[in-house]
C-alpha cells in the first residue's frame, strides 16, 4: 500500500477530526492506523459498504447507517440513497474557521500521502445553491473507477455564527458534492 509509512496518521487524521459535536475538551478515539483503515474503506466501496453498516435511520432520500468500523469513533456513518448509492462518510464541526481551516489543511495533507502518487487531487470552490459554501479537495485514481475520497471544509453562513464542519467523503463522484 503506497504511504503506509508515513507515521502522522493519528496526529494529521485527528485535525480534521479532532472536537466532534461532543465538545472541543477531549480528541475522538482514532482507529490504530488509520491509512490501513482508509484503504480497508476503499476495498469496501464496490460492496456498498454492506458489512460496515450498524443500526439505520430511515430519511426520506437517505438511509444512515451507524458505521461498524469508525476511523474515528462516532463520527462515522455509510449513507444509502434511493437509488442504491452508497457512501462512507465521517464528520465533526468545528468551533470557528480557523480551526476548520487548520483541520482541513493537516487531512488533505495527511489523505494525500496515505493514497499515494496513482491518486490525483484536485482542489475546488463547494459551490451550493449558486454560493461558495468552503472548499473540498478530491482524490481519484482511475484503477477506481468512479470512487472519489473527498475532504470538505465547510462553510454555512445565515445562522448568528456561521456554521462550520469538516467531512471525510469516501463513495462515488457524483455524490461528492451533495454533502
Amino acid at each position: 500500500m503506497p504511504g503506509t509509512g508515513f507515521r502522522f496518521a493519528p496526529l494529521s487524521l485527528t485535525a480534521l477530526l479532532v472536537a466532534g459535536c461532543s465538545g472541543l475538551t477531549s480528541e475522538p478515539q482514532l482507529t490504530a492506523d488509520p491509512c490501513a483503515d482508509l484503504h480497508a474503506l476503499i476495498a469496501e466501496y464496490p460492496n456498498r459498504f454492506a458489512d460496515l453498516r450498524g443500526s439505520r435511520s430511515d430519511f426520506r432520500s437517505v438511509t444512515l447507517y451507524r458505521a461498524k468500523m469508525d476511523i474515528v469513533k462516532g463520527h462515522c456513518e455509510v449513507w444509502e440513497w434511493a437509488g442504491g448509492d452508497s457512501a462512507y462518510v465521517c464528520s465533526v464541526n468545528a468551533p470557528d474557521a480557523e480551526v476548520a481551516e487548520q483541520r482541513y489543511e493537516r487531512t488533505v495533507d495527511y489523505v494525500g500521502n496515505c493514497l499515494g502518487a496513482d491518486w490525483k487531487e484536485e482542489a475546488s470552490d463547494r459551490v451550493r445553491d449558486g454560493q461558495v459554501a468552503g472548499v473540498v479537495t478530491r482524490y481519484r485514481n482511475p484503477a477506481y473507477g468512479s470512487l472519489v475520497i473527498s475532504v470538505h471544509n465547510v462553510s454555512i453562513a445565515g445562522a448568528a455564527r456561521a456554521l462550520r464542519s469538516n467531512y471525510l467523503f469516501i463513495g462515488g463522484a457524483d455524490r461528492s458534492g451533495e454533502i
